[in-house]
């Protein structure tokens, strides 16, 4: 079960097994189901490099991803976003 990410904490790097995992925040622009949220965390989580995401719960178009900055970079991920037809803007990140 995946730990949940906390919203308080917008931005932070923290040293793992020699990895920088870096907290990133994207604003999703759809107003998406909770079946579409479920299909676009499965297909993110494929992604090498990505640890876990999650959509904030009193936010919902906000979509928080904690990734190894040294596999994948933010704007690499906005562009998966993309590919997968969202309307995505990196909010806060590295």
């Amino acid at each position: 079960m995946m730990m949940s990410i906390q919203t308080d904490m917008i931005y932070q790097s923290q040293e793992q097994a020699g990895n920088t995992e870096v907290l990133i925040v994207f604003y999703i622009d759809e107003c998406l189901t909770e079946k579409s949220k479920k299909r676009i965390q499965n297909q993110l989580l494929t992604v090498d490099g990505i640890a876990e995401l999650e959509f904030d719960g009193y936010r919902p178009h906000l979509l928080l991803v904690r990734h190894s900055a040294f596999l994948i970079e933010a704007n690499d991920i906005l562009r998966r976003l993309d590919d997968l037809n969202l309307n995505a803007q990196l909010i806060v990140g590295v």
